[in-house]
């Protein structure tokens, strides 16, 4: 559980220092362009062995089966709690299974990590309203960035939809971080908490 430190945000590791936060941002872009000359190929192959659903699914269930575990440590389980967020998440993994293509998953998942990342790296440096803005903004530059190297990239091209999955990911964590302080901000007078409060 969080220990009370910075609580107007949301913070699922104990809040390390702002020097880490940039660490595990920094790795998540590079992952995302890293990824740009291979992923085409580990997409052709697990569509050859017939094992792309279950990957996305498995991916899907490991992405947000981790994030509800968090968020549940974070603000305590309640009836309230659970219900909410259980709705949320759910909402979040039919937008992602729904969506066309491998790709427009992947980059609904890739990017709702990496707005989180940047939504806690800049939280502490800005207004809370200039850091929803500020994150909106850099996931869709490097979302845009991203599509434009893939135009460059063999096999690859670029692709609006994905942009657009990109920008749905951050708007989709970004209602999540508020929703998550909202539930938080009334974990202390809901009289149906199964946890202790």
């Amino acid at each position: 559980m969080c220990d009370g430190i910075g609580k107007d945000h949301l913070h699922l590791n104990n809040n390390p220092p702002q020097k880490r936060k940039i660490v595990y941002l920094g790795i998540c872009v590079l992952c995302i362009f890293a990824s740009l000359p291979f992923i085409w190929h580990i997409e052709v192959f697990l569509r050859s062995q017939t094992m792309l659903l279950r990957t996305v699914n498995v991916l899907v269930a490991l992405y947000l089966g981790t994030v509800y575990v968090l968020i549940i440590r974070y603000i305590g389980l309640s009836v309230r709690n659970f219900l909410v967020l259980t709705g949320f998440i759910s909402l979040y993994a039919v937008i992602i299974i729904t969506s066309d293509g491998f790709d427009k998953k992947m980059h609904l998942i890739e990017y709702g990590l990496l707005t989180y990342l940047l939504f806690d790296t800049l939280r502490s440096r800005f207004t809370v309203f200039s850091v929803y803005m500020l994150t909106l903004l850099f996931a869709s530059l490097i979302g845009v960035l991203d599509e434009i190297l893939q135009y460059f990239a063999p096999g690859r091209s670029f692709d609006l939809g994905d942009i657009i999955s990109n920008i749905t990911a951050a708007v989709i964590m970004l209602v999540l971080v508020t929703l998550v302080e909202w539930l938080r901000a009334g974990r202390r007078t809901d009289v149906n908490s199964l946890d202790g409060y």
